[in-house]
């Protein structure tokens, strides 16, 4: 399993926050970072399930013992460490494509979604009195009111 469970715990806290981040960017970014966004909700996705694994795991071994459910946890608990090592393995596989590039190469690309962001909203609409990051406050209160707000 992983050397520290707290590590991959760790992992996943960052890999959500940056997700996060990246969705509350997205309408700037114009999609440039929809693949990115797809990796990492499947990163949080497999640590998560690789964590459920881990306490199924320590629950049923705390029920080894002669009876039933003794029984019953021999037979699980090697399918489950297979499993859980499988979603570890597979995260930190996945993990190294999300965060191959340094910090910079990806700072640069959202400098040049912001910079293309810019560019469209100069040439787009100039009905909407709304400039590309400005946000709607209407549509802003209106989806807290409906609680809409994560959408």
């Amino acid at each position: 399993m992983a050397d520290d469970p707290a590590d991959w715990h760790a992992l996943r806290s960052a890999a959500q926050v940056h997700l996060n981040q990246l969705k509350a960017l997205r309408d700037i970014t114009a999609g440039h970072f929809r693949a990115r966004q797809r990796r990492l909700n499947s990163l949080v996705k497999l640590l998560g399930d690789a964590h459920d694994l881990a306490m199924l795991r320590v629950a049923l071994d705390d029920q080894r013992g002669s009876d039933a459910a003794g029984l019953v946890a021999e037979l699980l608990l090697p399918a489950l460490q297979a499993e859980e090592l499988a979603c570890y393995t597979a995260a930190g596989e996945l993990a190294a494509k999300v965060f191959d590039k340094r910090p910079r190469v990806f700072r640069e690309r959202l400098d040049q979604a912001w910079v293309d962001a810019r560019s469209d909203d100069e040439l787009g609409d100039e009905h909407s009195g709304k400039h590309c990051g400005e946000p709607d406050i209407d549509e802003a209160t209106s989806r807290l009111s409906d609680g809409r707000a994560s959408q």
